[in-house]
């Protein structure tokens, strides 16, 4: 009884480190996405964007074309799971600068979601916070 109990814990042991390990994959895809906007990286932003979602990327990242800008405090988290899409809310700001005025973009307004493609993690789109 107690060898059938050890197991029974160590099973579910793996399978917690397993899902948040996956879970870590799904943050660093928006960590990494929000990232690029910032770098105005292309290359990087469409490696880690779906393909239904790389068209919209584009637009987000023409946005910052220009303007000088930086991520700061960013902390994100999964917030949530709906079928095989994860969700990932992060904290923090990107500070742009543009012609002399400085804005702070919240991270917050927004939930990434982030699907797994191919053994990859991709954003593709967000939902506004509620």
């Amino acid at each position: 009884m107690r060898l059938k109990n050890l197991l029974i814990i160590v099973g579910l042991l793996l399978v917690n480190t397993a899902c948040q390990a996956q879970q870590s994959g799904a943050v660093e895809a928006v960590e990494s996405y929000v990232q690029a906007l910032v770098d105005e990286n292309q290359e990087r932003l469409l490696t880690i964007s779906c393909a239904d979602w790389e068209e919209t990327a584009l637009t987000e990242l023409d946005a910052f074309i220009g303007v000088t800008a930086s991520v700061k405090d960013m902390n994100c988290s999964v917030s949530g799971e709906a079928g095989n899409a994860v969700f990932v809310t992060c904290t923090g700001n990107i500070e742009a600068t543009y012609n002399n005025e400085e804005r702070q973009l919240p991270l917050d307004v927004r939930s990434f979601r982030v699907v797994q493609e191919q053994g990859n993690w991709l954003v593709c789109g967000y939902q506004e916070a509620p």
